[in-house]
């Protein structure tokens, strides 16, 4: 059902190949944004993060639509391990590009801001102790098996999904946004209902969960999907502009903060997904679009492992002319020459790698009994 690697499958699902395009630029352009911070309840301020908070339902989307996928399709065991095992290469081919690309740039000399020890050090760190979208990604493939068999009882699925939305999406927003009364005993209560792991296995995998659950339960018409996208899109931008506004230096709302550690942010995301479903699900496009679309889909994860080393490559050396004028236009002239560059690097990634294994598979075969 899912392709995991850089080729094509005639079993991809086109929305969901859409949906996995858009959600990567909106990725890029999160880590991508231009760095200079505008005055707070400026212009500039207010447009920076219109852009920054719709882009925060991607990472979240990107479990929901491997929830989708995979728990549709073969979830053995083996086959479980075997996508673990595939997104740990990733990590580790990932450090291993950053590395021989950091080697070749930059010579590690003094006046180099962006010496060879100090971007080795970065991407290290980055990818195997920061980027914990892959190593969640892992936890959550070796999970499958076991939440393959909750989706497969339609009444404990809505059980697990019940107790995840209480106690990792009510509970931490009341616990965060400090509405509950400063009573010893009921603030102690909310406090020990707000050790999730204690009760339910939360995060990433409830993610998982919830895209099976929406993909094969939840279908909203295309007017009712809109408008509670749009609800839910105003919500959390009112939130995350009070995240960002300090009050004696600690923001209104901590949780806000954390992409998609943040229940508000599932939530928003979630309700993308249905927007997204019921507007594209039944989409027709001609052949050759498709092919486009599927092939583009499925590199998306070279993408990935790139962006991060392409935005400190080329970041200080984008004018950011657009500034004074709209930050909106500021941050998608910087994000789409990200993207398309990242996009480019994948292509050749993915064409050295097609070839690698057919060499590979060239020698096995030739290999005398």
């Amino acid at each position: 059902m899912k392709n995991l690697g850089g080729g094509q499958s005639n079993n991809r699902i086109l929305w969901i190949d859409l949906l996995r395009l858009l959600m990567t630029w909106m990725v890029v352009s999160i880590h991508g944004k231009c760095i200079e911070a505008p005055d707070i309840i400026s212009r500039q301020w207010f447009e920076f993060h219109i852009i920054d908070s719709m882009s925060r339902c991607a990472v979240p989307l990107f479990f929901i639509i491997s929830g989708a996928l995979v728990l549709n399709g073969d979830c053995s065991v083996k086959k479980s391990l075997k996508r673990a095992c595939y997104i740990i290469r990733l990590i580790i081919l990932q450090f291993a590009l950053c590395t021989f690309v950091s080697y070749l740039f930059f010579d590690g000399s003094a006046g180099d801001v962006f010496g060879l020890s100090y971007i080795y050090t970065k991407y290290g760190l980055y990818t195997f102790d920061g980027g914990v979208f892959f190593w969640r990604l892992v936890g959550c493939y070796l999970m499958t098996p076991l939440v393959y068999e909750i989706t497969r009882k339609p009444l404990i699925e809505k059980y697990y999904l019940g107790l995840g939305f209480v106690f990792s999406m009510i509970i931490p927003i009341i616990c965060d946004s400090k509405a509950i009364p400063q009573i010893p005993i009921v603030s102690r209560v909310i406090e020990q209902l707000n050790r999730t792991d204690i009760y339910i296995t939360a995060g990433a995998v409830y993610m998982f969960v919830l895209g099976h659950f929406l993909r094969n339960n939840v279908l909203l018409s295309k007017r009712v999907a809109v408008f509670q996208f749009i609800g839910f899109l105003v919500f959390y931008f009112v939130i995350y502009l009070c995240s960002n506004y300090y009050f004696d230096r600690k923001p209104v709302f901590w949780n806000a903060e954390y992409g998609y550690q943040n229940p508000l942010t599932v939530i928003y995301a979630t309700s993308f997904f249905l927007m997204f479903k019921s507007l594209f699900e039944n989409i027709q496009f001609c052949d050759m679009v498709c092919r486009f679309i599927r092939y583009f889909a499925g590199i998306m994860v070279y993408v990935f492992i790139v962006h991060g080393m392409i935005i400190h490559i080329f970041g200080p050396y984008i004018p950011h002319s657009f500034w004074s004028i709209s930050p909106i236009l500021e941050i998608a002239k910087d994000t789409t020459v990200y993207f398309l560059v990242s996009l480019v690097i994948a292509v050749i990634l993915n064409m050295v790698i097609n070839n690698i294994k057919v060499s590979c598979g060239h020698l096995y075969r030739s290999k005398p009994d």
